[in-house]
Parts: C-alpha cells; structure tokens; sequence
C-alpha cells in the first residue's frame, strides 16, 4: 500500500547523474478484439524510487509501439518537472523483442523516441537494450567434488557475454536470479541502438547497471528475471489490457498504483 501511494521500500544506487531508465512491454488481449496495450514506465530520480508510466493501445494486435514518440515526449516532460532538467542519458529496455522484430522495432519505435529527444531534448543520448526472455539457452556450473550432481546453477548476477554470444552483435546473457527447483532461466540482451556520440559507459558497466535493476522491483523482495521498468511495464500493459481496457487517469501515472 504505501509504494501504491507513492512510497518506497528500499533504493538502489546507480552512481550516473542524469540517467533516466525506462522500460517498454505491450499485452495481447483476445477480449480487447483487435487492440493491443503498450506500457511504458521510466524512472524520475537516481535511487531508481520514483516513476512515470503512460499507455497506448495498438491496433491489430501490433507488437510495435506505434505512439512511441508521443509516450516518451510525455515521459521526458514528467522526468524534467521532477528534476528541473532533460535526463542526459536515457537506457531504454525494450522486452519481448524476437529476432524477427530488431528491424522494425528500430525503424518505428527506436525512430520515434529519437524524435521525441530531438524535439526536447537534443542533448541527450539514448541507449536501447532488447530482453528476451524466451529462449532455449540454458547454463551450468561445475559442481563441488563428491557431490552426486556434477553441474548446479550458475550463481545470481552471472554474465556471459563471449564465446557462445553473436559477434556481429553487442549482447550478453545475465542469471538475475536463484532458484530452488530445477535450472534458472538466463535472459538476453542485445544492444538495438547506441548513440553514435557514445553512452558514457562500458559494457562491464551495463551489465552492472542492468543486474542492479533486478533488485528495484517493490513488489517482490528478491530480484525479478529483468530489470524493474520492464517488470514494471509488463505489469501495467497487463493491468489495462485485462481490467481497465483504458488509459488510466492522469493522476496516477507517477504512481506505482499497478502494482
């Protein structure tokens, strides 16, 4: 009830002034015919506490955020009331993002958040990260001498980003988690975009920063398989998509009410 109300539990550290992280999921709903949901949720302070969430509903079940230049002109305006300035990097964490969609993903909604820091904000650089959490890939350790199982789980914040990872790409996979039962799922990342003029940050950096955010959910104690604003997002495109079926009111979207 209090992180509803606009409280927080707990706080991260992410020593990078000016960084604004956002995290975008979409909801398909038969019920809502031939619409679909986008979410897109972006933080408004440093300790990763406070956040901007808007929604936008697509047609014919799209995948693709088609009102993304609209969503992040709103999420830019929110971040600059809150600190009295334009966020001087943007991470943006897109989820759900297969291989067969990185093309249009970075013509339509990478395109539209690069209008939307143009028209604020030309300053500001942006970084894009996809997650993809659906994918075969599993990871092992070799286990302790004696013991009967020779592999175990991979320790939480493990990455691995060489060997068995794409050359022609910028990406990693990360163990967010620790499970008890069976083998943990690793995510993977994959670096959509990067401004030309550099990030300002390493890749060990990223994975740092992206491991981190695991830990930013305030409604689980633990860490999530992907980093709070996608959590964030996914769960309210889940919310309006099979609930509300509307934009929420303009009063809550700096609230966590979702949740």
């Amino acid at each position: 009830m209090n992180t509803k109300m606009g409280g927080a539990p707990w706080r991260i550290r992410v020593p990078l002034q000016g960084l604004m992280v956002a995290g975008f999921d979409v909801n398909h709903d038969v019920a809502m015919q031939n619409r679909s949901v986008g979410a897109l949720v972006c933080s408004l302070d440093e300790q990763m506490t406070k956040f901007t969430s808007n929604v936008a509903f697509h047609e014919n079940h799209s995948e693709l955020g088609t009102n993304m230049e609209a969503l992040f002109v709103s999420a830019l305006k929110s971040y600059h009331k809150n600190n009295s300035a334009y966020p001087r990097r943007i991470l943006f964490y897109r989820d759900g993002v297969g291989e067969g969609d990185v093309e249009p993903v970075r013509q339509l909604e990478i395109a539209g958040v690069l209008k939307a820091i143009e028209k604020l904000c030309p300053e500001t650089r942006l970084k894009v990260v996809s997650v993809n959490k659906r994918i075969q890939t599993q990871f092992f350790r070799e286990g302790p001498p004696g013991r009967a199982a020779a592999a175990m789980n991979p320790e939480p914040g493990t990455v691995i980003d060489d060997v068995v990872t794409n050359p022609e790409w910028v990406d990693f996979y990360l163990i967010p988690q620790s499970v008890r039962e069976g083998t943990v799922n690793p995510v993977s990342y994959r670096t959509l975009h990067d401004d030309p003029r550099g990030f300002g940050f390493t890749s060990d950096q990223l994975q740092i920063i992206t491991y981190v955010l695991c830990h930013a959910y305030f409604n689980w104690t633990g860490t999530v398989r992907v980093p709070a604003p996608c959590q964030y997002a996914h769960k309210l495109a889940f919310l309006t998509g099979q609930s509300l079926r509307r934009v929420h009111h303009r009063a809550l979207s700096d609230k966590l009410f979702y949740l």
